[in-house]
């Protein structure tokens, strides 16, 4: 057996063993209409979601962010938030972005092959905060936990002095996953209507069971998943263990376009969470698929070392894991 079927054996095994499962029935009322994705949608908003993930994996994110992103905010926006969570940091930036009208919301994701372990070992079924009828991913939300009073209190901040602007959440992999998590808290909080989030993840993992994808989808306007072809973590934990993706999917081909042109490269967009022409055409095999989205100046964008790239000529590499 090669390394790679050794690691999705091991990854099923975990997750089979620790998995149990209850139905919930759906929620009722009334939803919101989806907008995302529509004919007159800006696909920078998307790779800008990259670049503002990858700013969530440096110590640093302002200073990353004046290298990457066009009239970036000034430094002193920049309000970072982090805690640990079974001994390994959990950290989030919030930072008003005046030329987007926005306030950009990053959760950092998975850094270190221990944390993915921690991953594993709590992939279990939890009651979601906000809505206890909906079952969610332990470790995620406990890991949201951690940080989720400061990075609320700062959010409701924000909304006041700029009522006008949107509510930018994103995050990759782990990060992606506590972004879900965090928008559909702050709408049953009130924290911030509907209507005026955007929630644009990468890499993201199954956070909850159908009931909470359906939640997301109905509460939640513009909430897009991008997925890059045979992105490995997508596919985790397994829907056949009672885990379930919320639409829209963006589903990237093998090569994806750079982030600083208005290529939009080849993509297939699915409206519901599990669709067989997006990533769920395959299996999801490939670790490298999960580290890489989009590239940078012709190069595989590598989310987790390009801020320390950037900055220190060091660098930081997601293959460890």
């Amino acid at each position: 057996m090669n390394t790679l079927s050794a690691i999705k054996a091991f990854l099923f095994l975990c997750f089979a063993v620790i998995t149990n499962a209850k139905p919930v029935h759906l929620n009722e009322g009334k939803c919101v209409n989806r907008t995302v994705l529509g004919p007159t949608f800006d696909f920078m908003l998307l790779k800008e979601a990259a670049l503002w993930s990858a700013m969530a994996y440096s110590e640093m994110p302002a200073s990353c962010a004046s290298k990457l992103i066009a009239s970036a905010p000034t430094p002193v926006s920049f309000h970072v938030v982090n805690s640990t969570y079974l001994g390994i940091e959990i950290f989030a930036f919030l930072t008003t972005y005046h030329a987007r009208n926005q306030i950009v919301l990053s959760f950092r994701g998975t850094q270190y092959y221990t944390q993915l372990v921690e991953e594993l070992a709590n992939a279990y079924h939890s009651q979601f905060t906000a809505n206890t009828s909906l079952l969610v991913n332990h470790y995620f939300q406990n890991a949201l936990a951690t940080i989720y009073d400061h990075v609320r209190s700062l959010v409701a901040q924000a909304v006041a002095a700029n009522p006008d602007y949107e509510l930018f959440l994103t995050g990759h992999s782990l990060g992606a996953a506590m972004a879900s998590l965090a928008a559909l808290r702050f709408v049953y909080e009130g924290i911030v209507p509907p209507g005026k989030i955007l929630q644009v993840t990468l890499g993201q993992p199954r956070v909850g069971i159908k009931a909470y994808a359906m939640d997301v989808e109905c509460k939640i306007a513009n909430a897009v998943r991008l997925t890059h072809y045979k992105d490995i973590v997508v596919h985790l934990p397994y829907e056949n263990l009672n885990w379930y993706h919320h639409g829209e999917e963006l589903w990237y081909l093998e090569t994806m376009p750079d982030v600083n042109n208005t290529d939009k490269g080849h993509y297939t967009i699915c409206e519901t969470g599990e669709d067989s022409n997006c990533a769920d055409k395959h299996d999801g095999s490939s670790l490298e698929d999960h580290i890489h989205y989009y590239t940078y100046k012709g190069k595989p964008l590598d989310l987790g070392e390009i801020c320390n790239n950037i900055l220190f000529h060091k660098h930081f590499n997601l293959t460890t894991l």
